[in-house]
């Protein structure tokens, strides 16, 4: 059988902001990923990997990539049907109702962290799904800076 990976830093940092998930809630963790990560059109290698972890940290269990990639295509999907910005109004809107926008947000920029940096279409795209789930910019701009890599 093939070893799993020594725990990652960034599985360090997404298993305390995920703790505030249940295991009913991974759909709704992929949602938020997947809005910052495929922000810019695309996921690149780091972000899938920051995915499985965020979802592996949420389900407490390994995820095989197959499993991961039909997540994303799924969430891709309902992003193209309603669109960017109003997929990310959605997703906000189910967080408000959850009272969990804050979580989301948090670990949202920390995967978004993990590949190049957050971009300034990811910003913005966080922004809306804050928005959504009744915060105001400046309070996402703040979970933004406070997550910021060191």
């Amino acid at each position: 059988l093939p070893s799993r990976p020594m725990p990652s830093l960034l599985s360090d940092r997404l298993a305390p902001l995920i703790a505030a998930f249940k295991k009913d809630d991974l759909g709704i963790v992929v949602d938020i990923v997947v809005i910052a990560a495929y922000a810019d059109g695309e996921i690149d290698a780091a972000e899938l990997a920051a995915l499985r972890e965020a979802c592996e940290a949420a389900f407490g269990a390994p995820m095989p990539e197959e499993t991961a990639r039909n997540y994303i295509e799924k969430s891709k999907a309902q992003i193209k049907a309603a669109g960017g910005d109003g997929f990310a109004t959605q997703v906000g809107k189910q967080l408000k109702a959850r009272n969990m926008g804050e979580a989301a947000l948090r670990v949202a920029f920390t995967v978004a962290n993990a590949s190049r940096g957050i971009s300034d279409e990811e910003r913005d795209r966080l922004v809306i799904l804050g928005e959504g789930a009744g915060l105001s910019e400046r309070a996402v701009l703040r979970i933004g800076q406070e997550i910021a890599p060191a």
